[in-house]
């Protein structure tokens, strides 16, 4: 009894006669090109959510200021009305009422002050930065708008 054996190299070749490698590889090429698609439109969503979520703390920013100062200007007919009432010039039904406008604009700028505050927890994990160490100063936009020129837009282009 003899045993042979042959140990050589084996070469396995797969003919492409039908196209299989070449639609594998095309395929495989359109899959990267959809993850790189999906991988744009998320970071273009994620953009507009950033510039969203910014634009509405700028806009809260804005009511924040105007229900600041409705406050202080309640706050100050508060004391005027308070001074009537003690005077006897004026009812307790106005105090009453001046003291409820004061409450619902105070409880009106906590709210106020408790979605700006979300917006900007928002902002900050859009832009992956702790929310506790993140914050955007308060402030109000005062650009004026554009000078509109007068005619037709066609007027202003020059041959």
């Amino acid at each position: 009894m003899q045993n042979n054996f042959e140990l050589g190299p084996t070469v396995n070749y797969e003919a492409g006669l039908s196209g299989r490698v070449r639609r594998e590889v095309e395929r495989a090429r359109a899959s990267a090109q959809q993850a790189e698609a999906d991988f744009e439109n998320t970071r273009l969503l994620l953009t507009a959510q950033l510039v969203t979520d910014y634009f509405a703390t700028r806009e809260l920013d804005a009511e924040l200021a105007v229900v600041r100062h409705s406050l202080e200007l309640q706050r100050d007919a508060l004391g005027f009305i308070t001074s009537r009432h003690d005077l006897g010039f004026a009812m307790g039904l106005d105090l009453a009422q001046q003291q409820a406008l004061v409450d619902a604009s105070a409880t009106q700028l906590e709210l106020l002050d408790y979605q700006r505050a979300q917006y900007e927890h928002a902002i900050a994990t859009l832009l992956g930065t702790p929310a506790p160490g993140f914050a955007i100063p308060a402030a109000l936009a005062t650009s004026s708008l554009p000078a509109i020129p007068v005619g037709l837009p066609s007027d202003s282009i020059v041959p």
